[in-house]
């Protein structure tokens, strides 16, 4: 119910979890503002029941904390009109001009009106009306509960844990209902505890996305671009200070003075008014241009990044300190950020960290679905989460999708086999295979692939392919059984392609077309027991080519979600100069003619 990333999960009997972003079905990537329709039909349809059989509804917001957000946006909301402004100048005894007055008396009464109308209703049936006529077209909807939008971030994270034992869950966001961070102690009985809240305006995420904003970037869109340009700027002492003077004295962090001017109706940041913010304390950056060719944006990247990485550590560091436990999980939009999750997980206080792969709003459906199911229920969790929960295909529905774009087929023995000697052979191409990943990332059911020993390949996939700047890394997939003798793993490996590792030296050379800047990769540790046709093709990949891991980015167009169906993939076959496209064992290729299709036996 947040504005964007719109997610619907439905858990089965036997604990089976379906899940899909609406963004799959409507194309706009996070799908701001809609209601997951679509999600909810598919998690129907998947599992075959109508929305009668389903035994309640659980949602990832709690109406009743709105009356809190509401305070918040009120004094945002008159802040930015004007008036509180006016005010504190009569109360000071200045003179405030007539119309100045008026104007802001006007806006402000304005915003005070909108924020009423709102409140009119009491927020908890305002919501159960929305849902409910939402879910009526579907049948006679069952009842609904409402949960915390924080403790559905934790209760997915905790998800990732052992469930014997007690964990520390830590979510850092933008905003729920009102809280920008929390510290949740979860127990295996379900007896959830709120350790410590940090409100909104003090929002560690919202400053984030404000610096993306002041580097030219879409804020609350490209926050990885900022951390990807971090890696390639340096330590500014002048830059360091400046940004603490826009902090206040408060602990883990005080970002409150500076988003009180920045946030209006709503609680949206003002893009325009953070820049002018910035651009006061440190200057303008050129209009238009590539801040990778700026070295003050470069540095100021790098400085937002530590910074970021600093207060997270000392909110973690509470944490432990309040509640003497070690083992961590994490979630919420502000994980996504691998850099930092890299470096969080060689804290030494830290005996075990699990990030949730799906950490943005997406995952909270996931985490409201956890906390409905009664925790007296034989509620077993697999050995390793697997977040491919979304919409799957039998080779005879590719088959029929490629005959109705006009693709002819030709049997061969092996396709998978063929695909490892086309990227041995520097082809990239396209892997599409079982049910598609929930969350941002490619985990080998939806990814474009290549070989990682050539830059230029990374190159080729940014520019005429991905259509990103060319100094943005790749994550890699790599044979779970020999990862740790090419890069630095945590305990448990890294299944998620969330937590950037460092590259041993020995292998930075072999491996340019995955190794950042700073000698690091983002690497999703494959495992053949859950994978097998993604761990074989990597494997095939390892015997031509004495490399184990492969270039695996998402497959998706300039701005677009990933792919979902098979036509959706044809199509992006068909206008991207990728060279094959492996479709549920259909080996797709292209000729001086027209594309040709190889059918595995």
């Amino acid at each position: 119910m947040n504005h964007h990333d719109p997610c619907a999960v439905l858990r089965t009997p036997d604990g089976t979890l379906l899940g899909v972003e609406e963004e799959r079905f409507c194309g706009e990537k996070h799908a701001p503002g809609r209601f997951p329709a679509q999600a909810v039909k598919w998690c129907l349809e998947a599992a075959g029941i109508g929305i009668a059989q389903v035994g309640l509804v659980t949602v990832g917001y709690e109406p009743d904390h709105m009356p809190t957000r509401m305070a918040v946006e009120i004094a945002s909301a008159l802040r930015h009109t004007g008036l509180i402004q006016v005010w504190d100048s009569v109360r000071k005894g200045s003179p405030v001009p007539a119309p100045d007055a008026r104007t802001a008396l006007a806006k402000g009464m304005a915003t005070l009106l909108e924020i009423q109308s709102r409140l009119d209703r009491a927020p908890r049936q305002r919501m159960e009306s929305i849902l409910r006529q939402q879910l009526m077209s579907m049948g006679t909807p069952p009842p609904l509960r409402f949960f915390p939008h924080h403790l559905c971030h934790a209760a997915s994270a905790y998800h990732l844990c052992n469930p014997h034992k007690a964990a520390l869950a830590v979510v850092v966001d933008g905003v729920g209902e009102s809280s920008s961070a929390s510290l949740w102690l979860m127990d295996p009985s379900g007896e959830h505890r709120l350790v410590e809240e940090i409100p909104m305006p003090n929002s560690l995420g919202y400053f984030y996305a404000a610096a993306t904003a002041y580097l030219g970037f879409t804020p609350w869109m490209n926050e990885g671009k900022l951390m990807a340009l971090a890696a390639h700027g340096t330590a500014d002492p002048d830059l360091d200070a400046a940004l603490e003077q826009l902090q206040g004295p408060g602990i883990p962090w005080d970002f409150s003075a500076f988003l009180d001017g920045v946030t209006h109706r709503g609680l949206m940041l003002d893009v325009q008014a953070s820049n002018t913010l910035f651009q006061s304390r440190l200057g303008s950056l050129p209009a238009g241009g590539d801040p990778f060719q700026v070295p003050h944006a470069r540095n100021f990247a790098h400085a937002v990044q530590q910074l970021l990485e600093e207060k997270v550590i000392a909110l973690i560091r509470r944490g432990i300190e309040r509640t003497g436990i070690h083992d961590l999980c994490a979630a919420g939009g502000v994980f996504l950020n691998c850099r930092m999750n890299g470096r969080l997980i060689r804290m030494p206080e830290i005996a075990s960290f699990m990030v949730q792969p799906v950490a943005g709003d997406a995952g909270v459906a996931l985490g409201a679905v956890l906390l409905g199911v009664d925790p007296g229920t034989n509620n077993p969790r697999p050995e390793l989460f697997q977040p491919h929960m979304g919409p799957r295909y039998s080779r005879e529905e590719a088959g029929q999708a490629l005959r109705a774009a006009g693709l002819h087929a030709e049997t061969i023995p092996d396709a998978i086999d063929a695909v490892a000697n086309r990227l041995a052979r520097g082809q990239i191409g396209l892997w599409f295979d079982g049910a598609m990943e929930l969350g941002p990332r490619a985990l080998g059911a939806r990814s474009i692939i290549a070989d990682p020993r050539d830059a230029e390949i990374a190159r080729i996939i940014n520019t005429r392919i991905k259509g990103r700047e060319t100094w943005r890394p790749f994550g890699c997939s790599v044979l779970a059984e020999q990862a740790e003798n090419i890069m630095e793993l945590p305990e448990g490996g890294t299944p998620y392609m969330i937590i950037a590792c460092q590259v041993h030296p020995a292998w930075r050379q072999r491996i340019p077309g995955v190794v950042h800047v700073d000698g690091s990769t983002r690497p999703q540790t494959v495992i053949a027991a859950h994978q097998p046709n993604y761990h074989r093709l990597i494997s095939r990949f390892a015997t031509l080519t004495g490399v184990p891991l492969i270039i695996n980015t998402s497959m998706n167009g300039p701005g677009q979600p990933l792919v979902r169906t098979p036509e959706e993939a044809i199509t992006l076959f068909t206008h991207t100069p990728v060279d094959f496209m492996f479709l549920e064992g259909i080996l797709v290729t292209r000729s001086t003619t027209r594309p040709l299709c190889q059918l595995k036996h």
